[in-house]
């Protein structure tokens, strides 16, 4: 009976503290239903408040990223735009097929030179696409990262093809044009990012604001002369100078940056115009004029590859290709690491009376030349981590001496009318009789099959003339 009383006790114990939490639980329920409705609402909006302006720092933070690099390196920001480039607009497919730009192919092993065209794009074609310049670049970015297999590189494409990165180098070590300005821009807004500019800039543009001068105003991703603008300059500060820009040269590129350089006179002679230089890991295998788009010479080198990869399965004995070489090209210019094969049309009239003819460019500056271009691939090689080893460098006789600096430098998949240059070329040819070929070759006791050999390679020679500029690069790759 004890028990069972006590029981009863305990349950009614419980249905009293059940009912005791339940009170105290409504109660805190109707305090928290009595809390402010003001004060609720004024929670409510500090807190979205707060949110909101985190949205915006960290948004703020990602454009200035895009633009500046947000403290990467300029390998990181170029691969991170690469990582990022995702999408291709239907707009830019649009235009591209309307503009009758082939943006599939080009070639089995260059891709299409879509950057270095980007920036021609004008003011009312941009207008009529309807897009950001960000958009549109990181529309034509994904495009090349459909050909992964081709050359250039991706990333070789951003950092030669934008100009500004690698004449930023190239300015700093004294191998371009020593009054150049580089203006970097806010690819999201094309407002300029000072706090970017070099100290080398910033001396160019105190000299700019005191002098009298003409220049020329460069925009990256650009291929056309449209995008060259000619300014005539009274001490005008930068903002002045773009100011002068006519809405017809707006090229897009500029949103990117500005490349600012002085006229330079020597770079409309003929000899001492630009000379371009189609170069492997800096080293020349061909030399061009522009002047009458002209091959003067090309390095022996690149008969040697024609032969290796041309004579598989002939019996060439025991001579070399560089020996059976030897005994085809005549008049070799040995100049240090060249071995320069004239094209046979090279004039030695002095045309603008400069001191320099076609054929002492070839005898006497070619060493010049090499020089560099080969400082400069390395430079870039290093400072910029290229991928590639396949370049195109421009030179041009700076304007207070006779030196060469590089004017501009350009991956594989550079102009055709550039790359055709090759098919006037025409290399000297030898002859020689059964005993200059015993003086030539004592080692080699069957003469008439070394003959014959002869015969067979010397139209692999002569065929140099079949490829175009950029295939005879391919031979190196």
């Amino acid at each position: 009976m004890v028990v069972k009383r006590r029981t009863r006790r305990n349950r009614q114990n419980r249905k009293t503290r059940s009912r005791l939490n339940r009170s105290r639980l409504n109660r805190s329920r109707l305090n928290r239903s009595r809390v402010s409705k003001r004060l609720q609402r004024a929670r409510k909006k500090k807190y979205s408040r707060r949110k909101k302006s985190k949205k915006i720092k960290r948004n703020k933070k990602i454009q200035l990223g895009a633009a500046t690099g947000g403290g990467l390196t300029l390998e990181e920001y170029i691969r991170d735009i690469i990582e990022k480039s995702n999408y291709t607009d239907e707009k830019i497919i649009s235009y591209l097929t309307s503009s009758g730009v082939d943006y599939t192919g080009f070639s089995d092993k260059i891709s299409p030179p879509l950057l270095s065209r980007l920036g021609d794009i004008q003011y009312e074609a941009f207008k009529s696409i309807g897009i950001s310049f960000s958009e549109i670049f990181y529309s034509f970015v994904n495009l090349l990262k459909q050909y992964p297999d081709k050359l250039p590189s991706v990333y070789d494409a951003i950092v030669l093809d934008s100009k500004v990165h690698y004449m930023e180098l190239l300015l700093e070590n004294g191998l371009c044009d020593d009054s150049t300005i580089i203006i970097y821009n806010d690819i999201n807004t094309g407002e300029k990012l000072p706090e970017k500019s070099s100290q080398k800039t910033q001396q160019n543009l105190e000299l700019l604001k005191s002098e009298t001068d003409t220049y020329y105003i460069k925009t990256p991703f650009a291929g056309s002369s449209s995008c060259s603008i000619k300014i005539e300059s009274s001490g005008s500060s930068l903002e002045d100078l773009i100011q002068l820009i006519p809405e017809s040269n707006f090229c897009i590129g500029r949103n990117y940056g500005l490349i600012i350089q002085k006229e330079n006179p020597k770079f409309f002679n003929a000899v001492a115009g630009e000379i371009r230089c189609c170069c492997h890991e800096g080293n020349i295998k061909s030399i061009s004029l522009t002047w009458g788009f002209k091959v003067l010479g090309v390095d022996k080198s690149v008969f040697m590859k024609l032969l290796e990869k041309n004579t598989e399965g002939i019996d060439i004995g025991d001579l070399s290709v560089e020996q059976l070489c030897g005994l085809i090209l005549d008049n070799i210019v040995h100049k240090e690491s060249l071995d320069i094969v004239p094209t046979k049309s090279l004039s030695e009239e002095d045309l603008f009376e400069e001191g320099c003819t076609e054929k002492q460019l070839i005898s006497e500056h070619s060493s010049k030349l090499s020089d560099v271009c080969n400082k400069a691939y390395h430079l870039l090689k290093s400072g910029l981590h290229l991928d590639g080893s396949l370049y195109r460098i421009d030179l041009v006789r700076s304007r207070d001496s006779d030196d060469y600096i590089i004017n501009e430098i350009e991956n594989i998949n550079f102009g055709e009318g550039t790359a055709e240059m090759l098919k006037h070329y025409e290399p000297n040819i030898k002859t020689l009789s059964e005993d200059e070929l015993r003086d030539s070759v004592p080692q080699v006791e069957d003469i008439l099959k070394l003959q014959s050999v002869l015969e067979i390679c010397k139209p692999i020679i002569n065929s140099i003339n079949s490829l175009d500029l950029r295939q005879l690069l391919l031979l190196f790759d």
